[in-house]
């Protein structure tokens, strides 16, 4: 999940993208430590990076339905997103932001 303005103080130059191994529903309700990541748009740097424990992962099954997997210990304390994917992310969030005129709130998926 991707605020394009900070939640946690309001600032508009920021932005906070929560992201995990997995479907997003595991970010969304909240059943994993997700990384958080706090990101300058103003100078496209990233401000913070908090890497959380992940423990789980959701997948789809190819028949229909959800997977429910452990996260090895090693995976867990990886970053799960790359300092480039962020950067990218951060570009088509404020391009939606831009779009709507408002800040917004976007759920995305980095596909391999």
């Amino acid at each position: 999940v991707a605020f394009s303005a900070n939640p946690l103080n309001s600032d508009r130059d920021e932005m906070v993208v929560d992201s995990s191994w997995g479907l997003g529903e595991s970010v969304v309700d909240g059943s994993v430590h997700a990384d958080r990541y706090v990101y300058c748009k103003i100078n496209e740097k990233i401000v913070e990076r908090t890497v959380g424990s992940k423990e789980q992962e959701k997948r789809l099954i190819g028949g229909g339905g959800i997977d429910i997997r452990s996260v090895d210990e090693k995976r867990q304390k990886l970053s799960s997103l790359t300092d480039e994917q962020l950067k990218q992310l951060a570009q088509l969030v404020c391009l939606v932001e831009k779009t709507y005129g408002i800040p917004i709130d976007v759920e995305w998926a980095y596909a391999p």
